[in-house]
């Protein structure tokens, strides 16, 4: 008695979105920007209204406060670095 084997199967993989001939499947230059880009109306309204329910009405003003303050050191600090470095540090 001799074994059967199983036929061979040929698989091939489809990507699940069309690409076009030559294409990159990823552009380096817009990296990142493609995930915020979608975003309507009602995702900011979804987020605002989670954001509530988590943090509650109470502690928003606060972390709203924190918030812009981060920003705000931020804001002095690069421009300190910027001030510092002078125009002689764009050259490589």
């Amino acid at each position: 008695m001799s074994a059967k084997r199983a036929p061979k199967v040929d698989v091939t993989f489809v990507h699940p979105l069309p690409v076009k001939s030559g294409a990159s499947v990823r552009n380096d230059d817009t990296k990142g920007t493609e995930m915020l880009s979608n975003i309507s109306g009602w995702h900011s309204l979804i987020v605002l209204a989670a954001t509530l329910l988590l943090f509650g009405s109470a502690k928003l003003p606060a972390l709203a406060r924190s918030v812009g303050q981060s920003v705000r050191i931020l804001r002095n600090e690069t421009s300190k670095d910027t001030a510092e470095a002078g125009p002689s540090s764009n050259k490589i």
